[in-house]
């Protein structure tokens, strides 16, 4: 679900990388090149060791999950599906779960619920 940097090991996303590995000239080019099937947004963030910010669906509970770091608290969820596509607001994330009311949604996306 991320790509690394050839590089130099170290704490911020670098291996070094033994043939016959693609070696890609960004990020971007990376995740959307050679991880098609992983959510780009997903991808560029966990490249860099950071996250998306944004919000995924959560059909099992019917609401919606911010993926941002877990102990920052409420609403920040360990989002590990890679492949799920990430909106950028709680409202557009809750207008898929178009069976229930998006005000409801949208409170118990943002509560510990």
């Amino acid at each position: 679900g991320s790509c690394l940097k050839d590089c130099v090991p170290g704490p911020f996303g670098c291996a070094i990388v033994p043939p016959p590995v693609v070696l890609y000239d960004s990020i971007d080019v990376c995740c959307s090149i050679g991880q098609p099937w992983v959510d780009s947004l997903y991808c560029n963030s966990r490249s860099v060791g950071s996250y998306t910010n944004g919000w995924v669906v959560d059909y099992a509970l019917e609401k919606c999950a911010k993926d941002c770091k877990p102990d920052s608290g409420t609403p920040c969820s360990d989002v590990s599906d890679f492949y799920t596509p990430i909106y950028d607001t709680v409202q557009e994330c809750c207008g898929l779960l178009n069976w229930i009311d998006q005000g409801k949604c949208v409170s118990v996306s943002n509560s510990s619920q």
